[in-house]
């Protein structure tokens, strides 16, 4: 009896790419096809060797969940762009290449391509492919994910370039001006302090980098803010700013834009908010996400909210530090109290200067599991899909997402 034609819509909601790889990949399984699996990889193998296929970029399209066939082909190219129709197959794909402790398993796979080339270093050749496997697509061209190396602590206190980042994405001036994510960002935080009700005395802003945007809606309804950043040069910039210093990065335009969000618009309007918001910030410290107390040694009041822009996903290497750092925001908001976080989706490196930072590439269902198990309550997200047109290649999201949850009173 013929099979009918299988639809696109049904491959995205039944295909299970672990059953997949468990019934024709898996050794430990009765349905291993190994005939083809060792058919395919010798015939790979003789193609990237005595086939002379090499270059720079290889193109793999409709790749499943799996690596097996690019074993070879990463000894040949320097780029590999990896692809495929299906979110959970590119989430599978993901998870192997950032070695998350439940990713698919091609230990064995990779010894069979090893034994081919007559050595057995096989890390070095997953280390390789890790390292090769540089981006995703869908079938439709969108790029999805970067596997950029996890850039360290170390190297954000030594190079992150302050001023650069604020020019970057946040001057109207430039041709990378992020404008679709500042008109998210600033709508967001603007109707979490008005309609969304979140207000109170204390305001925890965690992980500032140099900016202040997030703040000018906030100021309106918390008497403190304290603004805090991990590197030096960031909290020296918001200083900057809060003395208004001649050199100090120009918000103007950016006041503006929320200011007329409010309905007030006009030069004493935009003013009066920035001498309100630079009352209102009464600290700046440093912070570490991923210390239990992100402020040690400083012994933090709990806050009615935190707020946070840009910063857990570039300091989290995976979902489970990302999960940790949530539980230690946690315990510095007050039982009841408001945590309003705004970021990017499916990113894994976003570009200030000549610098490339990692990002960590997170789904908006990854998103929502972290926040469930660091034990918040979600009251709203909203996640849109990346749409602006930019001439330079200032990062590799593919949407934007923003989220307000609450510590449970008890």
């Amino acid at each position: 009896m013929e099979t009918p034609y299988t639809s696109s819509q049904t491959y995205i909601d039944e295909f299970d790419p672990v059953d997949y790889y468990r019934a024709y990949y898996d050794p430990e399984e009765k349905a291993i096809t190994g005939e083809w699996s060792e058919f395919a990889l010798k015939n790979f193998h003789e193609t990237f060797t005595s086939g002379g296929v090499k270059g720079d970029l290889l193109i793999d399209f409709g790749a499943g969940p799996a690596i097996y066939h690019l074993l070879s082909a990463c000894e040949a190219f320097n780029n590999i762009i990896t692809s495929d129709l299906l979110e959970q197959n590119r989430t599978q794909l993901q998870k192997w290449l950032r070695n998350d402790p439940d990713a698919i398993d091609w230990t064995k796979t990779v010894k069979l391509v090893c034994e081919l080339e007559v050595h057995f270093i096989c890390r070095l050749v997953t280390v390789q492919l890790h390292l090769i496997a540089t981006s995703y697509l869908d079938y439709s061209g969108v790029k999805i994910s970067m596997a950029t190396p996890y850039t360290s602590p170390q190297t954000y206190i030594d190079e992150f370039g302050s001023l650069d980042y604020c020019k970057a994405y946040y001057d109207p001036k430039e041709e990378t001006y992020a404008r679709e994510w500042v008109d998210f960002a600033l709508q967001n935080f603007h109707e979490a302090f008005t309609s969304g009700g979140v207000k109170g005395d204390l305001l925890i802003d965690f992980g500032a980098g140099p900016a202040i945007y997030h703040l000018l809606s906030a100021c309106e309804v918390f008497n403190n803010i304290i603004s805090s950043d991990f590197v030096e040069n960031n909290r020296a910039e918001v200083e900057k700013w809060l003395r208004n210093d001649p050199d100090a990065f120009d918000w103007t335009p950016i006041v503006k834009m929320v200011c007329e969000l409010e309905g007030n618009s006009d030069i004493e309007s935009c003013k009066k908010k920035e001498e309100k918001l630079r009352k209102t910030v009464t600290k700046v410290l440093k912070c570490d996400a991923l210390k239990k107390n992100p402020y040690d040694p400083v012994e933090m009041p709990q806050a009615d909210c935190i707020i946070s822009c840009l910063c857990l996903e570039a300091a989290c290497k995976d979902v489970e530090s990302f999960t940790n750092a949530l539980r230690n925001l946690k315990a510095l908001i007050k039982p009841g109290g408001h945590v309003v976080i705004q970021s990017v989706l499916n990113c894994s490196y976003y570009n200030v200067g000549k610098k490339r930072f990692f990002c960590l590439a997170i789904t908006k269902e990854e998103l929502e599991k972290a926040y469930r198990d660091a034990g918040y309550e979600i009251v709203k997200l909203k996640a849109i899909p990346f749409t602006e047109k930019r001439s330079l290649d200032l990062a590799d999201e593919n949407g934007y997402y923003s989220i307000h949850a609450r510590k449970p009173c008890s």
